[in-house]
């Protein structure tokens, strides 16, 4: 069965692991009526966004060059602008690439994680998982140059994709081609995510569940799970494993005791098991 968009979000993690819009708030909180024939999403019989891992035919209404005769420059523009933020705020990268996988994890590679709450509905946003994430303001520059160059012509769904591609170029990874043609959605889907973003405390089972549903295997789920290899982390979603795992007082005698001891010397804001500041990261690249 086709699934639209796990080849973008596939080939975007797995690639970062080798190493080791329409959207509301580009318009202000008003949603402007970019108008798209093409329509990537395709839901399972769950109701959850379908995917396939590198079909051999393109998603529904997904093409390479989607945008050759009407925006040129697009993926130009795209490419450098994200070079520009990057150079600025190197962790602009994995905010990229994070807010990708955010998004397309609900139904779809649809640009629905942008939006602002509408008529005081709360939007994906809002949800807990989404709280922490960053970029937004970088897919707003983004879009403000697209439309100066080519105005209502690119999605927001097609800027994350291409950002998230340029982004793992610009910390050492390969490039990939993008399909493009995405629409963006109308809505958003708050009560969703906050049961369908893998958490930080799930179980190896629920995260295969988690990510099955969506088409993948345990061997991709696996590889996916391994892209997690640049960005940051606050210290409290992995403290236990390295200071009083499972209650045991000690670390987790599955990791390496020499990644252990790195970890806990990097942690410089760590003071103690229980005094743990809320700004504190543990950055990984």
């Amino acid at each position: 069965m086709l699934r639209p968009d796990q080849a973008a979000v596939t080939s975007l993690l797995l690639a970062v692991s080798l190493i080791l819009c329409t959207a509301i708030i580009c318009t202000g909180g008003r949603r402007s009526s970019y108008a798209f024939l093409l329509d990537d999403e395709e839901d399972g019989g769950d109701g959850s966004a379908s995917f396939s891992f590198f079909p051999q035919t393109a998603p529904r209404g997904l093409v390479f060059g989607f945008y050759e005769e009407r925006c040129p420059s697009a993926e130009g523009i795209v490419a450098s602008t994200v070079r520009e933020l990057y150079l600025a705020d190197p962790n602009v990268a994995a905010a990229l690439v994070r807010l990708f996988f955010h998004d397309c994890f609900i139904h779809g590679c649809d640009a629905s994680v942008l939006l602002d709450r509408i008529n005081g509905e709360w939007s994906e946003r809002d949800a807990a998982p989404n709280q922490s994430l960053k970029g937004f303001g970088a897919v707003e520059k983004i879009k403000v140059k697209l439309e100066a160059a080519c105005p209502r012509t690119v999605s927001c769904a097609d800027i994350l994709a291409l950002a998230a591609r340029d982004s793992l170029v610009l910390v050492g990874g390969p490039s990939y081609p993008v399909l493009t043609g995405r629409r963006d959605s109308a809505r958003s889907f708050y009560d969703e995510v906050g049961t369908r973003i893998p958490s930080p405390n799930s179980t190896y089972a629920m995260t295969l569940d988690a990510f099955a549903r969506r088409g993948f295997t345990e061997r991709e789920t696996v590889a996916l799970l391994g892209a997690h290899s640049i960005g940051k982390v606050q210290c409290r979603f992995f403290r236990d494993r390295i200071y009083n795992f499972a209650g045991t007082g000690e670390p987790d005698d599955t990791i390496d005791a020499d990644m252990v001891g790195e970890m806990r010397a990097d942690m410089a804001c760590l003071k103690g098991y229980y005094e743990l500041l809320d700004e504190c990261v543990f950055m990984y690249l």
